[in-house]
């Protein structure tokens, strides 16, 4: 009887024994499988600094950008090397070269977290000498050399170096013997082209002025400026009064035309006095005038025909001289013809628009 007793107490015994081998292994799986946060790790703060562009020119601007991660700011100070190395703005980076050319012309750029000071990065700045200016060229419309323009026309004009390669410029005009009377003196292009006025300024010169845009350099050229047929380019109205130089009797001419680049057409009505009586006269004609530097000039009627006037023209019928005072308006005299000694009228007036 006791025997069977005793196997059953051993074999209670050995699963007591492996229930709890199975809970001991069974705890770490079940805490396994329920997840863990792993201990937690901080990420190393780090700086870095870049600029728009490693070279400039003197007085040139230059963004400089700094990127700070894993810090409470994002935010850093700039600071530059050398001296007289031009000037950065501490906040935002802005890069300024100086106006002369430094002993050391490679910049150091630093950037200094606002949130760790100790924290850095740097980056390099080149300065390159500016392009010198050596000479301006400008030409006229047949690509010659000038440094003297007509009324209304133009120059274009080129600042190169000695080598003769162009320099980037801005351009600017002023008065040459007074660079504070502003009146007539026409104006400059971006890229250079100079548009003369039709009445010449001051003195008749101006100061034609190229400053690099590389540098605070500049050079001048001094252009004159002259009258030429354009400074009359509008329809006018004209009258002149007088006497026949052979008889002494009265002599009168009115009427209209239209000018541009020396060719005029219109008409006209003339009032001679004589011995038959006052005979008046309604004609059209075409003709042509030239004004030379001083605003002093001729002018011509080919009456009573349609073709053309040339100067010189052998059609010619009526000879003046003429003064221009303004595009507006001119003094205008009867005048003898270029083939003869002495003029049929003696008669002036006014030419206005």
């Amino acid at each position: 009887m006791l025997e069977p007793n005793v196997h059953l107490e051993r074999e209670k015994v050995c699963w007591e024994r492996l229930f709890i081998f199975l809970a001991l292994i069974s705890v770490p799986a079940v805490l396994s499988s329920c997840g863990s946060t792993p201990a937690s790790t901080t990420a190393t703060p780090s700086i870095s600094v870049t600029c728009a562009a490693s070279q400039i020119t003197l007085l040139q601007t230059d963004q400089c950008t700094a990127t700070v991660l894993n810090l409470s700011s994002s935010l850093a100070n700039f600071s530059i090397s050398g001296t007289d190395t031009g000037s950065i703005d501490k906040t935002s980076g802005l890069y300024t070269a100086p106006s002369a050319f430094p002993t050391d012309n490679v910049v150091t750029v630093t950037a200094a977290a606002q949130a760790q000071t100790t924290l850095t990065a740097t980056t390099k700045i080149t300065i390159q000498q500016p392009t010198k200016i050596d000479v301006i060229t400008c030409t006229d419309s047949t690509g010659n050399s000038a440094t003297s323009v007509s009324s209304g026309n133009q120059l274009s004009c080129t600042a190169t170096t000695s080598a003769g390669a162009t320099v980037p410029v801005n351009w600017s005009v002023a008065n040459k013997s007074n660079s504070s009377n502003t009146l007539n003196l026409g104006s400059i292009s971006t890229q250079g082209i100079y548009a003369a006025p039709l009445v010449p300024p001051p003195g008749s010169a101006v100061t034609i002025t190229a400053t690099s845009q590389d540098a605070p350099e500049n050079q001048t050229l001094t252009v004159t400026v002259v009258f030429g047929v354009k400074v009359l380019h509008d329809s006018y109205v004209f009258s002149t009064s007088g006497r026949l130089t052979n008889s002494n009797d009265f002599f009168a001419r009115v009427g209209s035309f239209t000018a541009g680049d020396g060719n005029i057409s219109g008409f006209e009505d003339t009032n001679q006095a004589g011995a038959s009586g006052t005979v008046k006269t309604q004609r059209t004609f075409t003709g042509s005038y030239s004004i030379g530097p001083d605003g002093r000039g001729t002018m011509q009627f080919c009456e009573d025909i349609s073709a053309a006037c040339p100067a010189g023209s052998l059609s010619a019928t009526a000879f003046f001289r003429i003064v221009v005072i303004s595009p507006q308006r001119a003094q205008i005299i009867d005048f003898s013809s270029p083939t003869t000694n002495s003029a049929s009228t003696t008669a002036g007036g006014e030419i206005i628009s």
